[in-house]
């Protein structure tokens, strides 16, 4: 087994001088968790429209009918991040709100300039809008009609959706991303069938007949931006934007429990049943060697001619990372999952000796942790932190351990296989157990968090040191719907609930608008907390309370009135001779 002491190293404290200048922060969402307005719009209905409406699939019965409502509040979310001083936001547009049929018969002009809107918001607050095309929110008329990524006429759907958001909004983005993790979407919404369409019919075919139609729909997009609008490197192209695109894959670093090969043999297997399976195409024309072999005739085929459209079809690459295994070889699998006994292996989550791989993060998510980028946005004017730290916390998913030196892992090896392709960390981050029955203080200590991100912020500068193209970093902490793999979706608490005040906090910061701005450093982890003082009786009690408390709002509007007035910030713990991420966007007081 692996022994701790040979991946012992010490995270570095980090600040903005440790990243290049090219390097961006920034925040995102998902437009099924965060729009609402589902009926509003022209918007036709997705496949979790139906997902989350259908009994057994949501534990808790939550859907996104209204979710944040940022259809209709978008500008008070692009104010935030304007606020706390971010260079990004990344969000996905809702195919039906586009074609509410999703077959491209008739373009929905309302929807056109719903996104139109937010794109001019952000630009004029000096924000670079970084857009998903497919975040899992498939028309419910494809899914019915053609059965979804199941029916190879979907690309040419996917290439009229793209083509037509390229010509309305590639005059100002330059940030394109086709795709948001298509493994999610085949594994678990086709094999264990806890995401939309909740499928578990044919599970040893149907996850890699989906993915084989969203490789092509990816390079078909692509294909279709580098040949009309980007101009390069096609000379003959008009309406040149100038502009870049990849899409984003979603994995956990294998390590390989032992020295032994078939152990090694395992681990470089469980990498290609995740990067492999979707970079392999693209670079070098087929699957991976080891899925051919395991899967043989489960596997489609690509024609030479869709070979040739697969070649080079990114510009960049978005990575979704959160935690990491030890893999050892096993010819039976406990695991229920097709995909998962294909590969032949087990995921281990101990060192020799016992101790756990690294600190346990409980889970109750898994289904889009929203991408990158969305640090502390969708957080209230009161979203600082109180100190009154008094014990760590647990995150909520049983997944999820903190492992920093897994992701400078990955991202060397995604370097040295896959030709140093730009990085954007288009998620990481964890969550935290809905509680309302905490009382306020405690709820607010979030030290955990911290701890998470300063490792994995030190193991991406390790991995810029070592020499990986990386360009962006971000934590997954957003108002979203998530959903575990038991298809809960935990909205934090009932969204529509929420006072419009308070712009609601994010669900993985448990129900509280004030919750984590000190535990995020505003991407530092180079100082410990913004700290104000509020007289005790003025702190709400509990959660609950919080969300009802008009008084509360008052006083924390108040209190950061007072703030910005004065400069009287507090920062702890910040180097004088570094400057933090953003500071010059929260801080007053002249320390940054």
């Amino acid at each position: 087994m692996a022994k701790k002491e040979l991946f012992e190293e010490n995270a570095e404290e980090v600040c903005r001088a440790d990243f290049p200048p090219s390097f961006v922060f920034g925040v995102a969402t998902a437009s099924y968790q965060i729009e609402g307005a589902c009926n509003e719009g022209g918007r036709g209905p997705s496949i979790w429209d139906s997902f989350s409406h259908t009994e057994g699939k949501i534990i808790d019965g939550s859907n996104g009918d209204m979710a944040v409502d940022h259809y209709h509040r978008y500008k008070e979310d692009v104010d935030l991040i304007h606020k706390f001083g971010f260079d990004a936001y990344r969000f996905s547009i809702s195919w039906s709100r586009i074609f509410p049929d999703g077959m491209g018969t008739e373009v929905n002009n309302e929807g056109i300039a719903f996104y139109n809107n937010l794109i001019n918001a952000l630009i004029e607050k000096g924000i670079q809008p970084f857009l998903t095309l497919y975040h899992w929110d498939l028309p419910l008329h494809l899914q019915e009609s053609i059965g979804g990524w199941l029916d190879k006429r979907i690309v040419n759907y996917f290439a009229t959706y793209a083509d037509t958001c390229f010509a309305h909004f590639g005059d100002r983005v330059k940030n394109w991303i086709t795709i948001n993790e298509p493994l999610q979407t085949a594994v678990n919404g086709y094999d264990t069938g806890i995401f939309a369409p909740g499928r578990r019919e044919v599970p040893s075919t149907e996850p890699y007949l989906a993915a084989h139609h969203q490789i092509l729909a990816h390079a078909t997009a692509v294909s279709i931006y580098r040949s009309k609008y980007k101009g390069v490197p096609i000379p003959e192209a008009r309406d040149k934007q100038g502009g870049q695109i990849g899409w984003v894959l979603d994995c956990e670093w294998a390590e390989a429990n032992s020295d032994k090969i078939e152990d090694k043999s395992a681990a470089a297997r469980r990498l290609d049943f995740q990067l492999g399976w979707y970079l392999c195409p693209l670079y070098y024309g087929d699957y991976p060697a080891v899925m051919l072999d395991k899967l043989g005739d489960r596997l489609p085929k690509f024609s030479h001619e869709e070979k040739k459209l697969l070649l080079n079809s990114l510009d960049f690459l978005g990575l979704n990372h959160y935690t990491s295994r030890f893999i050892s070889h096993a010819t039976s699998c406990s695991e229920e999952s097709y995909f998962y006994k294909a590969q032949e292996m087990e995921r281990i989550v101990e060192w020799e000796g016992g101790e756990k791989i690294g600190e346990k993060v409980h889970i109750l998510l898994s289904l889009c942790c929203a991408c990158i980028f969305y640090m502390i946005t969708r957080l209230s004017l009161g979203s600082f932190s109180i100190a009154k730290s008094i014990k760590a916390w647990q995150g909520a998913s049983e997944w999820l351990y903190i492992v920093p030196w897994g992701l400078r892992k990955v991202l060397n090896y995604i370097a040295r296989t896959y030709n140093n392709p730009p990085i954007y960390i288009t998620e990481n981050g964890m969550d935290e157990e809905d509680d309302n029955s905490l009382p306020l203080n405690e709820i607010l200590d979030d030290k955990l968090r911290v701890r998470y991100f300063k490792g994995y912020l030190a193991a991406v500068s390790q991995a810029i040191k070592d020499g990986a193209d990386e360009l962006d970093f971000g934590s997954d902490a957003i108002s979203e719907g998530e959903g575990n793999q038991n298809g809960n979706i935990t909205h934090s608490t009932n969204l529509d609930d929420f006072p419009i005040a308070m712009r609601k906090g994010v669900r993985q910061c448990t129900k509280h608008p004030i919750k984590r701005f000190a535990s995020y450093g505003c991407l530092m982890p180079s100082f410990k907390a913004f700290t104000i003082s509020l007289d005790e009786e003025k702190i709400p009690k509990t959660v609950d309370e919080t969300l009802r408390s008009s008084k509360w709002r008052r006083a924390v509007e108040d209190e950061l009135n007072a703030l910005e007035e004065s400069g009287t910030w507090v920062i702890t713990d910040l180097p004088k001779d570094k400057k933090p991420v953003g500071c010059k966007d929260f801080c007053t007081c002249g320390q940054a």
